[in-house]
């Protein structure tokens, strides 16, 4: 008897996880950076390239797409220079296929200037599932992050 309710249970969960929805069958997204960066003349900021591609074979929700935050760390004596997005970027449509450059603009911290040589960059991408609801004129759309990504990589900046 035991061995037979622990089956069925099994069997049901299985069996939830699988109707869930796109999220839990989703692979995660691939995520490269060109390993060089450009610094502007004041070393205010640096022009980084992203690519990424999100898994578009579960495609149940009507708008799915990825947004993207990037942040570079570069340790320069005992400073620890930090660069970062202003806002999160709106990335690739979540439609499969081959990566998609994304160009991405890091800001340096007030008061802090890049210098020309290496740094780390965490690129954070978010998966997200945009759902709109009711009739023209009074529609109410949500966007829910279904799954939250993130890599590093190393890349050289230059002037």
């Amino acid at each position: 008897m035991v061995k037979t309710s622990t089956r069925i249970v099994g069997a049901l969960a299985l069996a939830g996880a699988l109707a869930s929805g796109s999220a839990v069958l989703a692979a995660p997204p691939v995520i490269s950076l060109d390993p060089t960066g450009d610094l502007d003349k004041q070393r205010t900021y640096a022009d980084l390239m992203v690519d990424v591609s999100c898994d578009g074979a579960v495609q149940t929700p009507p708008e799915r797409f990825a947004s993207l935050s990037v942040k570079l760390y570069q340790s320069v004596g005992r400073l620890l220079n930090i660069a970062t997005t202003k806002e999160s970027i709106e990335g690739p449509d979540c439609t499969g296929g081959a990566q998609q450059p994304v160009p991405v603009r890091v800001f340096a911290i007030e008061g802090l200037k890049l210098q020309p040589g290496p740094a780390t960059v965490i690129v954070t991408v978010n998966e997200v599932i945009e759902t709109t609801s009711g009739t023209p004129p009074m529609t109410t759309t949500t966007q829910d992050v279904v799954k939250s990504t993130d890599k590093g990589f190393k890349v050289n900046l230059r002037p």
